[in-house]
């Protein structure tokens, strides 16, 4: 059953939540809907924010944080994102607000841009949303400092493993133990500024353990390493599209849960 079949249900709430599986992706990147419904998943395309600047506006790794089993998102967006939130309440996840209103420039847009992984958080502390501070505190979850302000943008999540072209971060994550590689710089698109990243133009799905592509991987300069590491994790890769990768603000997967973070 999907997720939309679901919310039509009368009985919805009888409906085991470990049934909806869902991905989300930014309204501006239809191409890759139909591979990603081919392949079993209900897709919510996000709508803009306006408080962000146009080329990230549609962004999910700009939209909201996932920490536990919480969703941080910013309360007036929220309000104009139902279908994602609706989505969120579905498959059991707390929905916890964050009133920010300033999204003027880098790195204070970079608010929910932080990277969850191994039961720790990554970002820099200048710019996180003081709601996601709130929660690690109250969950006992270490806040890890690194310099680059779109950390989960830059970090392609690769089962326990994390692929990243940012040097910076890549010390970081391998000084907390993380299985990592260390990619080129580049050969992303994106609309607006010279490069994406690598994190923005993917998405892991422990569904299927699977590393979806926004693009072919296999026009990656670091496609053999790439997929050398995704072996060594046990994890599969699926590119979405034939040409070169382009950072859509990722591909959020998401599957039921319990809810345990406030």
């Amino acid at each position: 059953m999907s997720y939309l079949e679901a919310r039509s249900n009368p009985r919805f709430c009888d409906i085991p939540v470990k049934m909806i599986n869902f991905v989300a992706l930014g309204s501006d990147a239809p191409d890759y809907v139909n591979n990603l419904q081919n392949r079993g998943y209900e897709v919510i395309t996000v709508p803009r924010f306006s408080l962000l600047s146009e080329p990230v506006s549609r962004h999910c790794d700009m939209l909201f944080a996932r920490v536990l089993d919480a969703v941080v998102i910013n309360e007036k967006y929220s309000c104009s994102a139902s279908s994602l939130t609706g989505a969120f309440n579905a498959a059991g996840y707390s929905i916890v607000t964050d009133n920010s209103e300033d999204f003027s420039k880098y790195p204070e847009e970079a608010k929910y841009n932080v990277l969850y992984h191994g039961g720790k958080i990554y970002g820099n502390k200048k710019c996180v949303s003081p709601v996601i501070v709130n929660i690690a505190e109250k969950n006992s979850i270490p806040l890890i400092h690194v310099n680059q302000g779109y950390a989960a943008c830059s970090c392609a999540v690769c089962g326990e493993g994390i692929i990243t072209a940012d040097p910076s971060v890549f010390r970081v994550l391998t000084e907390n133990s993380v299985s990592c590689l260390l990619i080129s710089e580049g050969n992303i698109g994106i609309n607006g500024y010279s490069f994406g990243f690598i994190g923005g133009a993917s998405g892991y799905s422990p569904t299927d353990n699977t590393l979806y592509f926004c693009g072919d991987i296999k026009r990656h300069p670091d496609y053999k390493r790439i997929s050398n590491f995704a072996d060594s994790m046990g994890v599969s890769l699926f590119s979405l599209g034939d040409g070169p990768l382009f950072d859509i603000g990722g591909l959020a997967f998401f599957r039921a849960v319990s809810n345990n973070a406030r």
